[in-house]
């Protein structure tokens, strides 16, 4: 809120208990003064106009007698004079202004808490001193470093109706869980065409009951890759979330200062860019990995075992080897799935978070030493400047604007 829009609330919290007084004292008067004297101008040689009542009633209208004789009586008993109506005005007043003080009294706090949070975002004024320009800068790329740590350690102060970033990513990261869930759901459909396909065209030598290992490590290869697209989406989504955040506190920490606001974002998007890169080749490297089939014996051996007596409806309607197939193919694929369930995000949180804040915090501590004039880094924005002194000079006037309204409602 500006001063100006500061004086406007205290100017029109007076004109609201003006008029207010106004329309009571044409109340008051037309409730007390109801009478046959109406108020003429007639002209005079000067041309100046002069104010003089007349009596203006007849015997010809008998309904005026009534308000005649009102009028007569309030005459009488000294309640038609203007001390009367005065004290009788003042007292209305009084009440009316004490019944509103203490709605004007939260609207000032109100606006004094606003306008302080809004000086409190634009900050002190940069200092003339060589010396405590370096300081202060320190401390400003110091105060952006600790909020960025704060996100990554999904502790940050977050307003009511935000949500955290981590809640963001926890969030995608659950998605994911989900479809990897569909995926193996969705398997026994689909292994019955792949397993009845190699029954026809591919079976050896095989008695009844037994795999080819060659087979069944070639169909979970491939149901295993099938989930690398999905996982780079995942990144990218993940990316698009912390990109859009440190952009976020980045404008408003250094909103004041395009120069360095700049130089920042500068180090940001290259910084991101890399762990974009990284991330996205450590997913390509697990997913190579995922084509190397192995598991721990005790793991896969209690999987199958869980397989087999869960059961599914299309495998009762199989000979041996096609159940037999089908156990395993659908036990190794749970145990991958798992494994990708906690790798990919651990991959994508540790490139995309940890190393990216860590990285741009060494970056933006080295921008002293970059050869950046310091003057140029912390020249300030004029409108900010003005914005400020404007800010403080609303501060100082609710303030005083508070301070009467308590002395009033002491008084």
């Amino acid at each position: 809120m500006s001063y100006l829009e500061s004086d406007r609330l205290i100017k029109i919290s007076y004109l609201v208990q003006i008029i207010d007084c106004y329309k009571m004292f044409k109340f008051v008067i037309l409730k007390y003064c109801s009478s046959p004297y109406l108020w003429k101008t007639k002209p005079q040689l000067s041309g100046r106009p002069k104010m003089h009542f007349q009596w203006n009633i007849t015997l010809n209208h008998p309904h005026q007698m009534p308000n005649f004789l009102l009028s007569r009586k309030l005459m009488d008993n000294q309640k038609a004079t203007i001390p009367y109506l005065a004290e009788r005005l003042t007292k209305e007043l009084v009440e009316h202004i004490a019944k509103s003080l203490p709605k004007l009294e939260e609207q000032i706090d109100k606006k004094l808490e606003q306008t302080k949070r809004k000086l409190k975002n634009l900050g002190d004024g940069v200092p003339q001193d060589q010396g405590q320009m370096t300081n202060f800068l320190i401390e400003k790329i110091t105060k952006f470093n600790s909020l960025l740590f704060e996100v990554a350690r999904a502790e940050e102060v977050v307003e009511e109706g935000n949500t955290r970033v981590f809640t963001k990513i926890r969030s995608e990261f659950s998605k994911w869980k989900t479809q990897l869930d569909k995926k193996a759901n969705k398997l026994d459909e689909h292994l019955r065409d792949e397993v009845e396909e190699f029954a026809q065209t591919r079976r050896g030598k095989e008695l009844p009951g037994f795999v080819n290992y060659k087979t069944f490590e070639g169909i979970v290869k491939q149901h295993i890759q099938d989930m690398e697209e999905p996982a780079v989406l995942l990144l990218k989504n993940v990316a698009e979330i912390i990109r859009c955040n440190v952009n976020k506190i980045a404008t408003s920490h250094f909103e004041a200062f395009p120069n360095l606001l700049r130089v920042t974002k500068v180090h940001m998007e290259d910084l991101r860019e890399q762990e974009n890169k990284n991330a996205e080749e450590k997913l390509h490297w697990q997913f190579s990995m995922e084509k190397t089939v192995y598991s721990q014996d005790c793991l896969y051996s209690y999987q199958l075992n869980a397989v087999k007596q869960r059961g599914t409806s299309f495998v009762l309607a199989m000979n041996a080897d096609l159940k037999e197939m089908a156990h395993h193919v659908s036990a190794y694929f749970k145990l991958a799935s798992d494994r990708l369930a906690n790798q990919v995000p651990l991959i994508i949180q540790y490139h995309l978070l940890d190393q990216y804040v860590g990285r741009l915090h060494i970056a933006t501590m080295g921008i002293l030493g970059e050869g950046h004039v310091i003057t140029r880094l912390l020249q300030e924005d004029s409108n900010k400047s003005r914005d400020r002194e404007a800010l403080m000079g609303s501060v100082e006037r609710l303030r005083k604007a508070r301070q009467l309204l308590a002395k009033s409602v002491l008084i």
